[in-house]
C-alpha cells in the first residue's frame, strides 16, 4: 500500500469516525430532550454532558480532513451545536 493510499484510508476513517460523533451527539441531544421532559434533571445533565463532548470530538479532529470533507462535518457540527444551545 502506497502512502497517499494509507493516508485516504486514514481520511475515510476519520470521516466517518467524526460521522459517527455527530450522530451520537444528536442521539444524546434527543435523549437529553426526553429526559428534561420527563423530569429527569440527572439524567438530561448527563445527556447534554455527552453530546457536548461529541461536539468537542468532532472540533478536535475536524482539521485533519480534506476541504470538502471538512466542510460536510462542519455543516454538521453547527446543526449539533445549535441542538445542544436549544436544550
Amino acid at each position: 500500500m502506497t502512502f497517499e493510499q494509507l493516508q485516504e484510508q486514514s481520511n475515510r476513517t476519520l470521516h466517518a469516525f467524526l460521522q459517527t460523533e455527530i450522530t451520537l451527539g444528536l442521539t444524546f441531544v434527543k435523549r437529553a430532550e426526553f429526559e428534561r421532559k420527563n423530569g429527569n434533571d440527572q439524567h438530561f445533565q448527563k445527556c447534554k454532558v455527552n453530546a457536548i463532548l461529541a461536539a468537542k470530538t468532532i472540533e478536535r479532529f475536524k482539521e485533519r480532513l480534506a476541504t470538502n470533507e471538512k466542510r460536510e462535518i462542519e455543516t454538521s457540527a453547527t446543526e449539533l451545536h445549535t441542538a445542544i444551545a436549544a436544550l
